[in-house]
C-alpha cells in the first residue's frame, strides 16, 4: 500500500525546528579520519538530531525529514557539511528558511543564510526520500512478513540519514516514525508516544543520553512484545524482547538470561548506563551480522534469539562501545575486544573456571581463519575492521593483561577507565592510561607488542638432560617482533612434576635447571596464560620401553599409567591381583616410539594392592599400586 508523500512530515516540521533549538551544545573531537568524514565536518560538533520518517515496508521507500542542532567549533560564514549519501533530497532549510546546497555522492554541503560565531548554536533541515541503498534494510522473515531494520556500523547511517556520521560526534536523538497498522517499531532509548492516524501508526522516540550515528537503530515489523524487569539498589530497568508470533518462549527465556547478565556487569563495571531509559532486543533477518548492539536496541539475528553468548556480547557492549564510544573506529578493538572478554567473563562467573578457559581456547583457535591476524588491531586496515583478530586477540590482550596485574587489579582498571569515559569516547591511549595509574606499572611496552603489530609468538622449544642437569632452550620463530615473554613452563618429571617461570625477550633463551628425576615432557605456558603457538609439549624421545609414572598412587578409582615405547612394538598392559590373576587388560596393540597413557577404573574391584605389568617384546616390568576405597 502507498502512502502520502510529506503530509506526516509536514505536519511535525515546525514544531521539530523550534523543539531542536533546545538542546544545548557538547565537547567535540576532531575526527581522526579525513578520508571516511569530511574536513568540513570538523567545523561543526552535532548537538542534537530531529529525525522524521514515514517507512514503506512493502516498497522499500522512506520520506521525510531531519533536522541537525549543531554548534560552530570555529565561526562559519560560507557553509557545513553532513554526510548523506544516494537519496533524493527535496528541500534544505537553515533557521527555519530554504537554503541551497551541493552535494557529491556522499557529501552534502548546505549553504549558511546568515554567519555563525565559533561556539553559537545553530539548525538546518533536510527534506529528503528515496530507497536506501545501506544502512535502513527492507527484507522478508520466513513468515513472508517484512521487516526494516538499521544496520549502521561503522558509516551507513549517512545512506538514510543526514548526519555527522563520525563516532566521536555523539549527540542527543528524537526518532519519529510512520508505519502501516499492526508494525511495532523499537528505536533508542524511551518510547514517548504512540498514535495511530488514516495512514498508519505513529512511533515516537527519544534517547536522552549521548549517542553514536552508528547506534542509532530502527526495527520494524508485526512485533510481539514480551517484556521484563531487572531490578538492583538504584531501581527498576524495563527489559524488553520484540520478536515474531510464536517465539514469546524463547523471547522469555533470553530475559531471564539478560537479567543475570545484568547484575554480573553492573557489578564488574557499574551500573547499566542507560538505566533512565531500557534495554531492548529485537528480532530481524540479519544478513549484514548476527547482531549489532544499538545503544538501549540490540537487533538480533532471528535464528539466534536466545543465543547466550551473543546476548552477552551484545549486552557488554552497551558498556563498552556504547557508553564509552571509541573516538574513531581505529580503536574498535575497545569494543569488539572488550564485549568478546566480558561474554566470556559472563561464562566463567555462570559455568566456571573450566567453561571460561575453553571459551578461550576456543578464541585463540579460531582466530587464524579469516587473514585478521596478520595485521594490527590497533588501527586495523578497513577490510578487517571486524575481523576475528579484533574480536579474539583484543579478548587475549584483556586476559593477559588480567593474568599480568591479578583480577582486582583488572577489575578496578575496567571501572576506573569506564566512569573516567562515560557518555564520552576514547582512544586506546586512554586505556592504557588508566591501566598504569591504577596498576602502578609500566605497560607501554606490554600494549605496544600485542595491539601494533600483526600475529602472535611463535615458540620452538627443545631440551636434553644430562644426570640432575636439564637443558631448555626456547626460540621466537615469528617474522614480526620480538616479544617480551614470562612463560611459565611445566616439567612433568618419573614421579614428580615442577613449574619454572622464565623471562624470554630476545631470538633465543636457554636456561638450566637442576632435576633430580627423569624427565618425561615439558609444556610451555600449561594453563594458557599467553596467547601464543609452541611445538609443544616437548617428549623426551624414549630409547626403552618402560613403565613410567603411575598416579596417583594410591588411588580411589583411577589410576593413569604412563609408559614409553622404546621401538615400535607390540605392547601389552595388564593389571594383576597378588595371586598373579588377571584382572584387566589395558593395552594390547603395536605402539611406535614415544609415551603413551592409559587408564584403569578400578571401581569394580575390592581395595587392596596390585601390579600393574608390561610387557613386550624388549621388555617386562611389573609395578605395584594400592587401591584404597
Amino acid at each position: 500500500m502507498q502512502y502520502p508523500k510529506f503530509i506526516f512530515t509536514a505536519i511535525y516540521f515546525l514544531t521539530n525546528l523550534l523543539a531542536a533549538q533546545d538542546y544545548c551544545t557538547r565537547n567535540h573531537i576532531v575526527p581522526e579520519n579525513p578520508v571516511q568524514n569530511p574536513a568540513n565536518l570538523s567545523a561543526i560538533d552535532v548537538a542534537h538530531y530531529d529525525i522524521n520518517l514515514q517507512v514503506e515496508p512493502e516498497t522499500g521507500q522512506i520520506s521525510g525529514s531531519v533536522s541537525v542542532v549543531f554548534s560552530a567549533e570555529t565561526a562559519l560564514s560560507d557553509m557545513i557539511e553532513l554526510d548523506f549519501a544516494a537519496l533524493t533530497i527535496d528541500s534544505v532549510y537553515h533557521e527555519n528558511m530554504v537554503t541551497t546546497y551541493a552535494r557529491t555522492a556522499t557529501v552534502l554541503a548546505i549553504k549558511l543564510l546568515s554567519d555563525i560565531a565559533a561556539g553559537d548554536t545553530s539548525l538546518v533541515t533536510v527534506f529528503y526520500r528515496g530507497s536506501p541503498q545501506r544502512g535502513l534494510y527492507f527484507r522478508q522473515n520466513e513468515a513472508g512478513e517484512v521487516v526494516v531494520y538499521s544496520h549502521n556500523e561503522p558509516y551507513d547511517a549517512r545512506f538514510w540519514i543526514p548526519c555527522k556520521d563520525n563516532p566521536a560526534d555523539k549527540a542527543m536523538m528524537n526518532m519519529t516514525i510512520l508505519l502501516p497498522p499492526g508494525y511495532q517499531v523499537l528505536s533508542n532509548g524511551l518510547l514517548t508516544g504512540v498514535s495511530s492516524g488514516p495512514f498508519g501508526t505513529i512511533f515516537a522516540w527519544r534517547e536522552t543520553y549521548p549517542i553514536a550515528t552508528y547506534l542509532i537503530s530502527i526495527a520494524a515489523a508485526p512485533y510481539r512484545l514480551v517484556e521484563s524487569v531487572y531490578q538492583d539498589i538504584e531501581g527498576i530497568i524495563p527489559l524488553q524482547y520484540y520478536v515474531y508470533e510464536g517465539d514469546q518462549d524463547r523471547a522469555g527465556n533470553a530475559l531471564q538470561s539478560t537479567v543475570e547478565m545484568m547484575q554480573f556487569f553492573g557489578d564488574y563495571i557499574g551500573p547499566y548506563p542507560f538505566r533512565k531509559e531500557k534495554y531492548a532486543m529485537s528480532a530481524v533477518p540479519f544478513r549484514e551480522a548476527t547482531a549489532m548492539e544499538n545503544q538501549t536496541a540490540t537487533t538480533m539475528r532471528d535464528n539466534i534469539i536466545d543465543n547466550e553468548e551473543i546476548i552477552a556480547h551484545e549486552l557488554a557492549h552497551q558498556w563498552w562501545g556504547d557508553a564509552v564510544s571509541p573516538q574513531s573506529f581505529a580503536h574498535i578493538w575497545l569494543n569488539e575486544g572488550f564485549a568478546t572478554y566480558f561474554d566470556a567473563l559472563f561464562t566463567e562467573h555462570r559455568y566456571g573456571r573450566l567453561a571460561f578457559e575453553q571459551r578461550m581456547q576456543d578464541f585463540s583457535g579460531n582466530i587464524y581463519t579469516d587473514g585478521s591476524l596478520d595485521y594490527p588491531i590497533l588501527n586495523p586496515p578497513p577490510q578487517y575492521l571486524f575481523g576475528r583478530a579484533v574480536y579474539y586477540k583484543g579478548a587475549w590482550v584483556l586476559h593477559m593483561l588480567r593474568n599480568k596485574i591479578g583480577d582486582p587489579t583488572f577489575r578496578e582498571i575496567c571501572r576506573q577507565y569506564y566512569q573516567l569515559h562515560l557518555y564520552k569516547n576514547a582512544i586506546t591511549d586512554d586505556f592504557i592510561s588508566a591501566s598504569e595509574a591504577v596498576s602502578g606499572q609500566p605497560l607501554s611496552n606490554f600494549f605496544n607488542q600485542w595491539l601494533n603489530y600483526g600475529g602472535i609468538p611463535e615458540l620452538a622449544g627443545s631440551w636434553i638432560q644430562k644426570n640432575r642437569t636439564l637443558e631448555i632452550v626456547l626460540k621466537q620463530t615469528q617474522t614480526e617482533i620480538l616479544y617480551d615473554l614470562r612463560l611459565d613452563l611445566k616439567i612433568e618429571g618419573s614421579k614428580v612434576d615442577t613449574t619454572i617461570q622464565v623471562d624470554l625477550n630476545t631470538a633465543a633463551g636457554r636456561w638450566l635447571v637442576d632435576f633430580n628425576e627423569t624427565v618425561n615432557r615439558i609444556l610451555i605456558d600449561p594453563q594458557n596464560k599467553i596467547l601464543q603457538r609452541n611445538n609443544g609439549p616437548l617428549y623426551n624421545i624414549p630409547n626403552q620401553t618402560a613403565l613410567v609414572r603411575l598416579y596417583p598412587n594410591p588411588f580411589n578409582q583411577r589410576i593413569t599409567i604412563e609408559y614409553a615405547v622404546g621401538i615400535a612394538e607390540e605392547i601389552n598392559i595388564a593389571i594383576l591381583n597378588t595371586l598373579g590373576q588377571k584382572v584387566a587388560e589395558l593395552e594390547h596393540d603395536k605402539k611406535n616410539n614415544g609415551i603413551y597413557t592409559v587408564t584403569w577404573d578400578g571401581s569394580t574391584h575390592s581395595s587392596g594392592v596390585y601390579v600393574c605389568r608390561l610387557t613386550s617384546k624388549s621388555q617386562r616390568e611389573y609395578r605395584k599400586i594400592v587401591l584404597i576405597k
